[in-house]
């Protein structure tokens, strides 16, 4: 679901607990609601550019740091174990809020880092690996694997 829809959703849910819109602090309570799905999506996409040589603004601050190094882990991590590649597919699709990045199963996952080394290349078949060195294998022969 886009930030859009949820923040159509946001706004829907409070004016259904909200008996009159024009309420007193309505609109505050509105823009906050609005505003909330976009928040996550907003740091996940933006956090980043700061570590850009030639950005300008402030520069990132030790929770700045810490989150754009948990997130990297995340992502190392995710090669490797289901329960983090999910969660953060979720929430980098907007299917899912950034809370799902604060479970204590991906927190765990997080901790434990990626449980294989990464691979110093693709991983490809004897076929594969024939075709890359310009050695199609003849038809009929299968490949050596």
């Amino acid at each position: 679901m886009s930030v859009a829809a949820q923040s159509a959703r946001a706004l829907r849910d409070l004016a259904a607990k909200t008996p009159d819109i024009a309420a007193r602090g309505f609109a505050r309570r509105a823009q906050r609601a609005i505003g909330r799905p976009a928040s996550a999506t907003w740091l996940l996409a933006a956090a980043q550019d700061v570590y850009f040589p030639d950005s300008l603004g402030k520069k990132p601050n030790l929770g700045d740091r810490i989150a754009s190094a948990y997130i990297h882990r995340l992502i190392r991590t995710a090669c490797a174990n289901f329960i983090v590649a999910k969660a953060l597919t979720e929430v980098m699709t907007l299917q899912g809020g950034a809370v799902l990045l604060a479970h204590p199963r991906v927190l765990l996952a997080a901790v434990r880092g990626p449980r294989l080394p990464p691979l110093n290349g693709p991983a490809l078949t004897a076929t594969e690996e024939a075709v890359k060195l310009g050695r199609p294998q003849k038809a009929g022969r299968p490949a050596n694997t």
